[in-house]
């Protein structure tokens, strides 16, 4: 039996999620479903997030893309992931760039945040506006 640990990369290998992938970042027992690959790195070769970020690239993905099969669905085999390519440099420059992504995709994530609270509150006025024009508190300027 497989027994998931901190670190482990799951990769969805069937149905509409195909190529999403996670990283297991807490200890708590939990099984996995069959529809998922576990990978497992050699943490002196691979630090653990380069590999995630690796595996969260437009360039692994591309590669599931092209070596994934359909039947009712789109399927991709643990055969076929232990062939697709992946370069990994030296742990210190993969150091190196896992803390220049990390630092760009927190930036990035808050000004998604800010933009989805901006969106929030626009959506809040319009309806508040619609409400206030159909109930008759507002009127419509003469033109």
């Amino acid at each position: 039996k497989y027994t998931p640990q901190i670190n482990d990369i799951y990769i969805v290998k069937s149905g509409a999620t195909t190529g999403v992938s996670a990283i297991v970042e807490e200890k708590i027992k939990f099984q996995i479903w069959s529809p998922l690959a576990a990978l497992r790195f050699n943490d002196h070769k691979v630090l653990p997030k380069f590999a995630l970020y690796v595996i969260k690239s437009n360039y692994f993905l591309r590669q599931i893309e092209n070596a994934w099969s359909y039947g009712t669905q789109q399927n991709i085999g643990m055969r076929v992931i232990e062939k697709l390519k992946i370069a990994f440099p030296s742990l210190d420059e993969q150091q190196s760039i896992i803390e220049q992504l990390d630092t760009t995709c927190s930036q990035v994530d808050s000004t998604i945040d800010t933009k989805q609270k901006q969106l929030e509150t626009l959506a809040k006025y319009k309806q508040s506006l619609i409400y206030e024009y159909v109930t008759g508190k507002k009127t419509v300027p003469n033109a």
